[in-house]
Protein backbone atom coordinates (compact mmCIF):
# COMPACT_ATOMS: atom_id res chain seq x y z
CA UNK A 1 0.00 0.00 0.00
CA UNK A 2 1.15 3.51 -0.50
CA UNK A 3 2.20 5.91 2.28
CA UNK A 4 0.26 8.70 4.23
CA UNK A 5 3.09 11.51 5.05
CA UNK A 6 3.12 14.16 7.63
CA UNK A 7 2.68 17.60 6.96
CA UNK A 8 5.72 19.41 6.45
CA UNK A 9 5.54 22.69 7.74
CA UNK A 10 8.26 25.34 5.44
CA UNK A 11 7.24 28.31 4.69
CA UNK A 12 5.66 28.98 1.66
CA UNK A 13 6.49 32.17 -0.77
CA UNK A 14 3.18 31.71 -2.54
CA UNK A 15 0.39 29.44 -3.45
CA UNK A 16 -1.91 28.70 -6.97
CA UNK A 17 -4.62 27.32 -7.28
CA UNK A 18 -4.70 25.45 -10.47
CA UNK A 19 -8.04 23.72 -10.64
CA UNK A 20 -11.89 24.94 -9.95
CA UNK A 21 -15.27 24.15 -10.04
CA UNK A 22 -16.26 22.24 -13.65
CA UNK A 23 -19.32 22.73 -15.89
CA UNK A 24 -21.23 19.94 -18.02
CA UNK A 25 -22.73 20.65 -21.47
CA UNK A 26 -25.76 18.56 -21.61
CA UNK A 27 -26.08 19.08 -25.41
CA UNK A 28 -24.01 19.52 -28.75
CA UNK A 29 -25.92 22.62 -29.52
CA UNK A 30 -26.90 26.15 -28.61
CA UNK A 31 -30.32 28.12 -28.47
CA UNK A 32 -31.34 30.60 -31.43
CA UNK A 33 -30.05 33.01 -29.06
CA UNK A 34 -26.36 31.06 -29.20
CA UNK A 35 -26.63 30.61 -25.50
CA UNK A 36 -24.88 27.37 -24.29
CA UNK A 37 -26.45 25.38 -20.98
CA UNK A 38 -24.34 24.09 -18.32
CA UNK A 39 -24.79 22.48 -15.69
CA UNK A 40 -22.56 22.16 -12.38
CA UNK A 41 -20.64 19.12 -12.31
CA UNK A 42 -19.17 16.65 -9.40
CA UNK A 43 -16.23 16.30 -10.94
CA UNK A 44 -13.13 18.22 -10.25
CA UNK A 45 -10.77 18.64 -7.40
CA UNK A 46 -7.86 21.07 -5.34
CA UNK A 47 -4.28 21.46 -7.46
CA UNK A 48 -2.00 23.56 -6.22
CA UNK A 49 1.04 24.85 -7.37
CA UNK A 50 3.40 25.28 -3.88
CA UNK A 51 6.23 27.85 -4.16
CA UNK A 52 8.93 27.46 -1.50
CA UNK A 53 10.62 29.97 1.00
CA UNK A 54 14.52 29.65 0.17
CA UNK A 55 16.44 26.69 2.12
CA UNK A 56 19.02 25.71 4.08
CA UNK A 57 20.55 23.39 6.61
CA UNK A 58 18.22 21.38 8.82
CA UNK A 59 15.19 22.91 7.15
CA UNK A 60 15.61 21.82 3.74
CA UNK A 61 17.43 18.68 4.84
CA UNK A 62 13.61 18.19 6.01
CA UNK A 63 12.36 19.52 2.89
CA UNK A 64 14.12 16.98 0.48
CA UNK A 65 13.54 14.25 2.61
CA UNK A 66 9.46 14.68 2.19
CA UNK A 67 9.82 15.68 -1.67
CA UNK A 68 12.08 12.34 -2.19
CA UNK A 69 9.50 10.41 -0.22
CA UNK A 70 6.43 10.93 -2.33
CA UNK A 71 8.20 9.11 -4.77
CA UNK A 72 6.93 11.47 -7.92
CA UNK A 73 3.52 10.43 -7.15
CA UNK A 74 3.21 7.30 -5.26
CA UNK A 75 3.03 8.50 -2.16
CA UNK A 76 0.67 11.17 -0.44
CA UNK A 77 0.75 13.80 1.75
CA UNK A 78 -0.99 15.73 5.21
CA UNK A 79 -1.28 19.37 3.96
CA UNK A 80 -2.69 21.81 6.42
CA UNK A 81 -3.71 25.26 3.94
CA UNK A 82 -2.28 28.58 4.47
CA UNK A 83 -4.62 31.14 4.14
CA UNK A 84 -3.16 34.99 4.15
CA UNK A 85 -7.01 36.44 4.28
CA UNK A 86 -8.24 34.73 6.97
CA UNK A 87 -11.31 36.65 8.61
CA UNK A 88 -10.67 39.51 11.29
CA UNK A 89 -10.90 38.09 15.12
CA UNK A 90 -13.67 40.61 15.11
CA UNK A 91 -15.53 38.69 12.63
CA UNK A 92 -14.87 35.47 14.13
CA UNK A 93 -15.93 36.54 17.46
CA UNK A 94 -12.81 36.05 19.53
CA UNK A 95 -10.08 38.08 21.41
CA UNK A 96 -8.41 41.19 19.17
CA UNK A 97 -5.28 39.11 20.92
CA UNK A 98 -5.83 36.21 18.39
CA UNK A 99 -2.77 34.77 16.93
CA UNK A 100 -0.42 37.01 19.06
CA UNK A 101 1.87 36.20 21.83
CA UNK A 102 0.23 35.18 25.22
CA UNK A 103 1.50 34.18 28.49
CA UNK A 104 -0.45 31.78 30.86
CA UNK A 105 -2.17 33.74 33.61
CA UNK A 106 0.58 34.62 36.45
CA UNK A 107 2.66 35.86 33.52
CA UNK A 108 4.80 32.79 32.72
CA UNK A 109 6.00 30.85 29.67
CA UNK A 110 5.93 27.23 28.51
CA UNK A 111 9.07 25.48 29.69
CA UNK A 112 11.19 26.46 26.39
CA UNK A 113 10.50 29.99 27.43
CA UNK A 114 8.11 30.42 24.69
CA UNK A 115 4.80 31.98 24.41
CA UNK A 116 1.92 30.12 23.56
CA UNK A 117 -0.79 31.88 20.66
CA UNK A 118 -4.59 31.89 20.32
CA UNK A 119 -6.12 30.32 17.40
CA UNK A 120 -9.64 30.46 15.44
CA UNK A 121 -11.79 28.45 17.24
CA UNK A 122 -14.35 25.41 16.03
CA UNK A 123 -17.94 25.36 15.16
CA UNK A 124 -20.13 22.53 15.90
CA UNK A 125 -22.13 21.24 12.51
CA UNK A 126 -25.96 21.99 12.98
CA UNK A 127 -26.91 19.62 10.27
CA UNK A 128 -25.64 16.21 8.71
CA UNK A 129 -24.79 16.01 5.52
CA UNK A 130 -24.16 12.93 3.00
CA UNK A 131 -21.30 12.71 0.85
CA UNK A 132 -21.26 14.65 -2.22
CA UNK A 133 -23.27 17.42 -0.91
CA UNK A 134 -22.57 20.92 -1.03
CA UNK A 135 -24.88 22.53 1.31
CA UNK A 136 -23.65 22.07 4.97
CA UNK A 137 -24.96 23.89 7.93
CA UNK A 138 -23.16 25.45 11.04
CA UNK A 139 -24.06 26.52 14.50
CA UNK A 140 -25.14 29.86 15.54
CA UNK A 141 -21.61 30.36 17.04
CA UNK A 142 -18.81 32.25 16.43
CA UNK A 143 -17.72 32.68 12.75
CA UNK A 144 -20.50 29.89 11.98
CA UNK A 145 -22.52 32.43 10.47
CA UNK A 146 -20.25 35.23 9.44
CA UNK A 147 -19.08 33.45 6.62
CA UNK A 148 -18.35 34.72 2.78
CA UNK A 149 -18.08 33.85 -0.07
CA UNK A 150 -14.50 32.50 -0.99
CA UNK A 151 -13.66 31.72 2.45
CA UNK A 152 -12.45 28.39 2.80
CA UNK A 153 -12.90 26.01 6.00
CA UNK A 154 -12.50 21.66 6.87
CA UNK A 155 -14.02 19.53 9.34
CA UNK A 156 -12.76 17.18 11.69
CA UNK A 157 -12.67 14.78 13.14
CA UNK A 158 -10.96 12.45 10.58
CA UNK A 159 -12.13 14.49 7.83
CA UNK A 160 -9.66 15.62 4.56
CA UNK A 161 -10.84 17.66 2.56
CA UNK A 162 -11.03 22.11 2.10
CA UNK A 163 -14.14 23.56 1.08
CA UNK A 164 -14.56 27.05 -0.65
CA UNK A 165 -17.95 29.21 0.13
CA UNK A 166 -19.65 29.72 -3.18
CA UNK A 167 -23.27 30.73 -1.94
CA UNK A 168 -24.15 32.29 1.55
CA UNK A 169 -28.35 31.13 2.16
CA UNK A 170 -28.34 32.90 5.66
CA UNK A 171 -28.96 30.81 9.14
CA UNK A 172 -25.51 29.27 8.87
CA UNK A 173 -26.57 27.37 5.66
CA UNK A 174 -23.79 27.29 2.76
CA UNK A 175 -23.30 26.36 -0.34
CA UNK A 176 -19.34 25.10 -0.99
CA UNK A 177 -17.24 23.42 -3.69
CA UNK A 178 -16.10 20.95 -3.66
CA UNK A 179 -18.82 18.51 -2.90
CA UNK A 180 -18.23 17.24 0.69
CA UNK A 181 -15.90 13.94 0.59
CA UNK A 182 -17.05 12.57 3.75
CA UNK A 183 -20.58 12.78 5.44
CA UNK A 184 -20.37 14.80 8.04
CA UNK A 185 -22.92 14.64 11.37
CA UNK A 186 -23.93 17.33 14.15
CA UNK A 187 -20.51 15.42 16.56
CA UNK A 188 -17.95 17.37 13.58
CA UNK A 189 -17.16 20.37 13.60
CA UNK A 190 -15.79 23.22 10.95
CA UNK A 191 -12.36 24.56 11.55
CA UNK A 192 -10.39 27.63 9.27
CA UNK A 193 -7.87 25.39 9.43
CA UNK A 194 -8.62 22.34 7.01
CA UNK A 195 -6.18 19.72 6.29
CA UNK A 196 -6.01 17.88 2.55
CA UNK A 197 -3.86 15.15 1.51
CA UNK A 198 -2.15 16.17 -1.75
CA UNK A 199 -0.29 13.99 -4.12
CA UNK A 200 2.69 15.18 -6.35
CA UNK A 201 1.49 16.27 -10.19
CA UNK A 202 4.69 14.64 -12.40
CA UNK A 203 5.43 15.74 -15.98
CA UNK A 204 8.26 14.57 -17.62
CA UNK A 205 9.35 18.35 -17.77
CA UNK A 206 9.76 18.18 -13.56
CA UNK A 207 13.10 19.09 -11.95
CA UNK A 208 13.97 19.15 -8.34
CA UNK A 209 15.10 21.63 -6.74
CA UNK A 210 18.75 23.19 -7.99
CA UNK A 211 21.25 22.71 -4.07
CA UNK A 212 23.23 26.17 -4.91
CA UNK A 213 26.21 26.78 -2.59
CA UNK A 214 24.91 29.18 -0.41
CA UNK A 215 20.44 28.26 -0.41
CA UNK A 216 17.98 26.56 -2.59
CA UNK A 217 15.61 28.86 -4.11
CA UNK A 218 12.75 28.19 -6.60
CA UNK A 219 11.91 24.82 -4.90
CA UNK A 220 8.24 24.58 -6.45
CA UNK A 221 5.98 21.50 -6.75
CA UNK A 222 2.32 21.18 -8.22
CA UNK A 223 -0.10 18.82 -5.99
CA UNK A 224 -3.43 17.14 -6.46
CA UNK A 225 -6.20 16.61 -3.86
CA UNK A 226 -6.71 12.79 -2.94
CA UNK A 227 -9.98 12.39 -1.79
CA UNK A 228 -10.87 11.35 1.85
CA UNK A 229 -12.33 8.08 1.03
CA UNK A 230 -9.12 7.14 -1.45
CA UNK A 231 -7.03 7.80 1.24
CA UNK A 232 -8.71 5.37 3.60
CA UNK A 233 -8.39 2.81 0.71
CA UNK A 234 -5.11 3.53 -0.20
CA UNK A 235 -2.92 5.47 1.66
CA UNK A 236 -3.06 3.24 4.78
CA UNK A 237 1.25 2.25 5.06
Amino acid sequence: MARLLPFIDVPLTSQRPLSGPESVNPSQGTTIGNFTQTVASPFGGWAFEFNFHPMQGDQYVRFRGWLWALQRGANATRWQMTERDKMSPARAGVSSALGGAVAWSNGQMWSNNRPWKLTYPNVKVAAAAAVDTTIINLADEYWGRRLRWGERIGFFPFHFGMYQVTEDFGDGRYRVWPPLRKAITTDDYATLYPVLVLQMMVSQEMEYPSEDAALTIGASVRMFEAFDYDVRDYFTD
